[in-house]
């Protein structure tokens, strides 16, 4: 324990006296139980064989020997002081063993997910960091476990070919209620990949606005200016296949050579092949263009007025149209919000001004139903869906909050709109709303701040999975969080900051891919896939054959 109180004159280290006692062992109940077997993958409940609670009370003294308040030494130009020792602690936890299954065909398993009291404290499938310490035996170890030595001795065993998982130092004083998923045909996955270039391979890509993702087709797509590439003539379109990890294609924009070294801005039509680009702000009326990505072709082109600096933020599909979202972020233009319609078809990009800003920085893509489709956009205290409905666009109240909105998220699996908000300080409330009346369905807090995976000034880079939502922490946004919206829980998935060593907001992010890009910084586009591990089922024939090899033996 490392804590010091500093007193006027005289700093010393705390005089701590720490007592453990033992006690509780945990009879082994599975003794002449038959154990499960799993071919493949599946669910198990643990039965606890070995543990031992452990209570630590810590008393603290001061070096003259007294406990709570003293009087401190004056020290030259200084009174004496009455000085508070923290209270005496008592932490209770458990040692404890379970046995899983048999591992009766000698293949070894591999810990999927577990759950401890119906909390999950470790979920490989999605890349989860673990949310407490444990030990997996995967029925091949030969080596014995400490808690198994502490409660039996010199003469505990390893347990060859029993599946086991251990929690040292639990926070609690009987053993948790333990079920967890096993499987002996699973992979393992993560990593780091670099996404090769078969073009001209740029000098830096340090412009977080001139890349996006395609989550449906797994595609970056990366404008190249003669920043990234000088020897080009014109901005360049490259499309960057994260499966095969490779180049596809690059090719020319259209009409762009006034551009070339202007900074641009980038926005996917999901899945459609076609990209909105804002090709640069040397022109006074920046052109906006629909480009087919694959040919570099316009398809349809929107002007801004001069006082404009349009950030298109998000795209949602509308029938055979495209509809998008935006935000002007050139306040003497009024700073109110835009949205488009898009008819790729005809050649037409459509354009209707909000007069009033809506928000620009916390925002959502919305619902999709017969006959309309939405966005969520959060400005100030007001959380706003705005719909279109083939003819006309609307807007209307989905949540009115109270405290500070770090961030929001609409899941279309639960039909909620997650909101991130703070109240009172210090508390962490997933509010969990009903669109439609902008009430409250369910709420739970959190340990930690998350905050909006995003820039002011760039679209949307996050896409979790269905009853997923997607965020980061810390003051430079560090780490990469996926709120599990039934189960009520955030967890951490990776430490984006430490693995790039840049503002997690800089990268692309698919959690069906249990990936995430990043390049800032770099000169390549680098595929980091969250450790973790897939499970898999065995065919009929291997498991005739494991069967008869496990009766032979």
């Amino acid at each position: 324990m490392s804590f010091y109180i500093g007193l006027i004159g005289i700093p010393y280290p705390p005089h701590a006296n720490s007592q453990t006692r033992r006690a509780g062992l945990v009879a082994p109940i599975a003794l002449g139980r038959p154990k499960p077997a799993v071919i493949g993958t599946g669910r198990v409940d643990g039965i606890p064989v070995y543990g031992l609670t452990k209570t630590v009370v810590t008393n603290y003294t001061s070096p003259y020997g007294m406990q709570g308040i003293f009087r401190s030494t004056p020290s030259a130009g200084s009174p004496a002081l009455n000085e508070a020792l923290p209270e005496s602690t008592t932490v209770v936890t458990i040692n404890v063993g379970y046995l899983l299954c048999k591992d009766y065909f000698r293949r070894g398993y591999k810990l999927i997910r577990f759950e401890a009291d119906g909390a999950v404290m470790f979920d490989a499938e999605n890349g989860a960091i673990p949310r407490c310490a444990f030990r997996f035996y995967n029925g091949l170890q030969t080596a014995v476990d400490p808690i198994t030595i502490e409660v039996v001795g010199s003469d505990a065993g390893a347990h060859t070919g029993d599946v086991l998982i251990f929690l040292p130092d639990f926070p609690a004083s009987q053993a948790p209620t333990i079920t967890a998923v096993i499987s002996n045909a699973a992979t393992d996955v993560g990593g780091v990949a670099v996404i090769e270039w078969t073009g001209e391979e740029p000098v830096n890509l340090n412009d977080v606005l001139i890349n996006a993702y395609d989550p449906v087709d797994g595609r970056i797509y990366q404008v190249l200016t003669t920043d990234e590439v000088p020897s080009q003539t014109c901005l360049n379109l490259s499309v960057l296949d994260v499966d095969s990890e490779t180049e596809l294609y690059r090719v020319p924009l259209e009409d762009t050579a006034l551009y070339a070294g202007n900074r641009g801005f980038i926005l996917p039509l999901r899945g459609s092949g076609y990209v909105v680009i804002r090709v640069g702000n040397s022109d006074p009326s920046s052109p906006t263009r629909i480009y087919n990505a694959a040919t570099g072709h316009i398809v349809a082109e929107w002007r801004e007025d001069a006082d404009e600096n349009i950030n298109w933020m998000m795209s949602q599909p509308f029938e055979d149209k495209w509809l998008l979202l935006g935000s002007d972020l050139d306040s003497s233009g009024g700073g109110g919000t835009l949205m488009a319609v898009v008819d790729i078809a005809l050649g037409t990009f459509e354009v209707t001004r909000n007069a009033v800003a809506l928000g620009s920085t916390l925002f959502s893509l919305g619902r999709i139903a017969n006959g309309s489709t939405s966005f969520f956009v959060q400005g100030g205290s007001t959380a706003t869906e705005v719909a279109y409905n083939g003819e006309t666009w609307s807007t209307a109240i989905a949540y009115t909050s109270v405290g500070i909105v770090q961030g929001i998220h609409y899941d279309p699996l639960t039909e909620y709109l997650v909101v991130l908000e703070e109240i009172p300080s210090g508390t962490h409330n997933v509010q969990l709303v009903t669109p439609d009346t902008g009430a409250l369905a369910d709420a739970f807090t959190i340990s930690t701040r998350l905050f909006q995976l995003c820039f002011s000034t760039t679209g949307l880079r996050a896409f979790p999975k269905p009853g997923f939502a997607l965020f980061t922490s810390g003051s430079g946004s560090e780490g990469l969080w996926s709120i599990d919206i039934s189960s009520h829980t955030a967890t951490l998935l990776d430490d984006v900051q430490a693995e790039t060593g840049n503002d997690a907001r800089n990268g692309l992010y698919d959690q069906a891919r249990l990936s995430y890009f990043a390049a800032y910084g770099e000169t390549v586009w680098k595929k980091y896939t969250l450790p973790g591990t897939t499970p898999g089922q065995i065919s009929l024939q291997r498991h005739i054959t494991d069967v008869l090899e496990g009766l032979s033996t």
